[in-house]
């Protein structure tokens, strides 16, 4: 994986061809901690796990590697499909800041042959969240919508808030959803739902 780093606004860059500590790199996002960390996540082919390294020189060597998908999910690490990459930055996340990662995927281990199989669809959003700057994780499920839906178009997003509040967008290809926590992401609330704009017919 490439990064490239610019210091100066954008007029130069530095390149650092080895910006992934595995190899055979999918579906990169990348998120940035102040002035010197920066952390990208990204599906490797081997397992196709949610890999989060994070350097802590502006990019120039990535030494930390941490799994977005906990030891107690291993029922998605082959079903999943990966969302945006986070760091919350707020003075309510103290220390080493929140890292999230959003992604979809089943809703649990009784899916995983069907999600294998391609017959059930990604329809459970998810959020991984680490509290010691992206070294470990621990998931937690957002929404679990009808198995006749999926979630993994284009792409389920997380952010914050300056309060720390965290928000995650996701689509089923029809219709645009909203989930908020108000606790770090152990728990979720309400749902709003933009579908697209009515046509109005015009008579002649």
């Amino acid at each position: 994986m490439d990064v490239s780093t610019s210091k100066n606004g954008g007029r130069t860059w530095a390149l650092n061809p080895v910006g992934a500590l595995v190899s055979g790199d999918d579906r990169e996002w990348i998120a940035a901690d102040e002035q010197a960390k920066v952390c990208v996540s990204y599906h490797d082919v081997a397992t196709f796990n949610l890999n989060v390294n994070c350097s802590f020189d502006t990019g120039k060597t990535f030494t930390q590697l941490g799994e977005a998908i906990d030891a107690s999910h291993p029922f998605l690490v082959e079903n999943n499909g990966s969302g945006n990459l986070w760091i919350d930055q707020s003075d309510v996340s103290a220390g080493e800041h929140n890292v999230y990662q959003a992604f979809s995927g089943i809703a649990d281990a009784s899916e995983e042959a069907c999600g294998l199989a391609g017959t059930c669809p990604y329809h459970a959003v998810w959020v991984g969240v680490s509290t010691d700057g992206g070294r470990t994780f621990t998931d937690h499920r957002v929404h679990v919508g009808p198995n006749t839906k999926g979630y993994n178009h284009q792409f389920v997003s997380v952010a914050t808030d300056a309060g720390g509040n965290v928000y995650v967008v996701y689509s089923d290809n029809h219709n645009v959803y909203m989930s908020f926590s108000t606790d770090f992401a152990n728990t979720w609330r309400s749902r709003s739902t933009r579908g697209p704009p009515r046509r109005q017919s015009s008579r002649g």
